[in-house]
């Protein structure tokens, strides 16, 4: 695989996850894994995906709830 970009990988899962396409998701989260094998969102994707291939409600609601949660983070001085 040539140079992979994290944040359109990361872009590609989360839409892919957040409309219910949970084992695309875990495909592009795995790709990502791949290349980055620590990085933490790719590793909570994959987590929620295999959540969500058992309670697509659970999943998505586990998922709006990092993302506030690292909006926070983000926003927090």
């Amino acid at each position: 695989m040539g140079k992979v970009n994290i944040n359109r990988l990361l872009m590609r899962a989360e839409r892919q996850f957040s409309v219910g396409e949970y084992r695309s998701a875990m495909i592009t989260y795995g790709l990502l894994l791949k290349e980055f094998p620590t990085h933490s969102d790719a590793k909570i994707g994959a987590f929620l995906c295999d959540i969500g291939m058992d309670s697509g409600e659970e999943a998505q609601a586990l998922f709006d709830y990092y993302q506030i949660i690292k909006k926070e983070q983000d926003d927090a001085p």
